[in-house]
C-alpha cells in the first residue's frame, strides 16, 4: 500500500511542474486609480489609445465579446467571464481555437493601483507548450504599451491629424462631467484642425453624462490632484516626438479652466490659454505669473450686460497685467455639453469654435 501511495505521490509530483509551467503571471504597479485600470482593460476608446489596434470591439460585461484587430491582419478575440469594477476582470482569450483564461487583480496601493496576472490554460499534450508561447507573446506585446499608457498618461485621451511629423499641441482639460464622449469630440475636432489634442483624466476615471452624477463628482473632486493630472500630462507632452515643444496652449472647459489658468502661470513655455464657461479664478497673485495670452468665451442671455462673474473674469485678469481677451456669446450659463440640458448650445459652440481655432492658430502658428 505504501509503495502505491509513493508511486502516485511520485508521479503527482512529476505531473505539477508540467502544469506549472501552463500558467503566465505579471505583476506591474502604476500611479493610476483601479477606475482608471479597469477602464483601460474594457472601455473600446482607451484599448484603441495603448494598444495600436486599428479595430476594437468591447462588450464590457459576463458573456460580451471583445475583439482587437490589426492592419497586419492579426487579431486577438475573447470573452469577459467575470466582471467586478474596479477589483477584479476575468476573461477569455482564443488561443489556436483553445480558450485561454486570463484573471487579473487590482489593488489599490495609496496613489497607485498594483495589477496581478494570471494566464493559463487546460490544454496538455503536444499543445501546451505552442499555446503558452502564445500567451506569453501576447502579454509581451500588449503589457508594456498598457503599463506606459497608465503610467504617464492614465485615463487620457489624445487625438493628432493624420500627416506625419510634429505638430502644435493643445493640453484639454474637461468639466465636471469627466472626460465623456463631450470632450473627446472635442479633441477630434481640434486634430482635424491640425492639433494634436490631449484630454487629462483629472477625476481617476470616473465620466458621465449626468448632471446629477457630475454634481457629486464636484464633491468629491480634489483640486490639486486635478491640477497635478494637468501638469503631469503636460510633462508627458514635452517627451512625445510629434509634439511641437514651443508649440503648446492649454483649453480649460468648466471645472477644467481654473486648472488651466493656473498650469498656465506657472508654465511660462505654454503659448495660449483658452477658457470657456470659467468656473473658479486662480488667486491674484497666481494669475499676475500668466503670461500666455488668454481668451474667455461665455455665454449670456444678456451680451450687453452679462452677469457679474464674466466682468470678473476679464477685470481681474487685465488687472493682473495678463494679456486677455474675452468673448460674450448670446445663450445660457452653461453652453459647451449637451449634458448641461437647456443651457447647451449649438450656436454658441460653432461661433466660440470658430473664435478659438483663430485665437490659437494665431497663437501656435504665426
Amino acid at each position: 500500500m505504501k509503495s502505491v501511495i509513493l508511486s502516485l505521490f511520485c508521479t503527482l509530483l512529476a505531473f505539477m511542474p508540467l502544469c506549472a509551467e501552463t500558467v503566465v503571471e505579471h505583476t506591474i504597479t502604476v500611479p493610476a486609480s483601479p477606475l482608471q485600470v479597469f477602464n483601460a482593460f474594457t472601455a473600446d476608446w482607451q484599448i484603441r489609445q495603448w494598444s495600436g489596434a486599428a479595430g476594437v470591439t468591447v462588450d464590457a460585461r459576463e458573456g460580451g465579446i471583445w475583439r482587437f484587430s490589426y492592419a497586419s491582419g492579426d487579431f486577438y478575440e475573447g470573452i469577459y467571464e467575470i466582471v467586478n469594477r474596479q477589483a477584479s476582470l476575468v476573461f477569455g482569450l482564443l488561443v489556436a481555437g483553445e480558450n485561454t483564461h486570463a484573471t487579473v487583480d487590482f489593488f489599490r496601493m495609496g496613489d497607485s493601483t498594483q495589477v496581478r496576472i494570471r494566464h493559463d490554460s487546460e490544454v496538455q499534450g503536444s499543445a501546451r507548450d505552442s499555446i503558452r508561447t502564445k500567451i506569453i507573446r501576447f502579454w509581451d506585446t500588449l503589457l508594456p504599451q498598457l503599463t506606459d499608457y497608465l503610467t504617464h498618461i492614465p485615463g487620457s485621451y489624445i487625438a493628432a491629424p493624420p500627416e506625419v511629423g510634429a505638430h502644435p499641441t493643445v493640453l484639454v482639460l474637461h468639466d465636471r462631467f469627466g472626460l465623456n464622449r463631450t470632450i473627446r469630440a472635442y479633441c477630434d475636432s481640434l486634430a482635424a484642425s491640425g492639433y494634436i489634442a490631449l484630454a487629462v483624466d483629472m477625476f481617476k476615471g470616473d465620466a458621465t453624462s449626468d448632471i446629477t452624477q457630475a454634481a457629486r463628482y464636484l464633491e468629491l473632486a480634489q483640486p490639486e490632484q486635478s491640477l497635478n493630472a494637468a501638469r503631469q500630462a503636460y510633462q508627458a507632452l514635452l517627451k512625445d516626438s510629434i509634439v511641437q515643444k514651443n508649440r503648446i496652449a492649454v483649453w480649460g472647459f468648466g471645472y477644467g479652466s481654473n486648472f488651466a489658468l493656473s498650469l498656465a502661470a506657472e508654465t511660462p513655455r505654454l503659448k495660449a490659454c483658452v477658457i470657456w464657461q470659467s468656473a473658479v479664478l486662480p488667486a491674484a497673485d497666481v494669475l499676475r505669473r500668466t503670461a500666455a495670452p488668454v481668451l474667455g468665451v461665455f455665454t449670456d442671455f444678456d451680451v450687453k450686460n452679462p452677469r457679474m462673474e464674466i466682468k470678473a473674469f476679464d477685470q481681474t485678469l487685465v488687472q493682473a497685467g495678463a494679456r486677455v481677451e474675452t468673448v460674450i456669446l448670446p445663450g445660457g450659463r452653461d453652453f459647451a455639453d449637451p449634458a448641461y440640458g437647456e443651457s447647451y448650445s449649438n450656436s454658441a459652440i460653432s461661433d466660440g469654435w470658430k473664435r478659438s481655432i483663430l485665437f490659437l492658430d494665431k497663437q501656435l502658428r504665426l
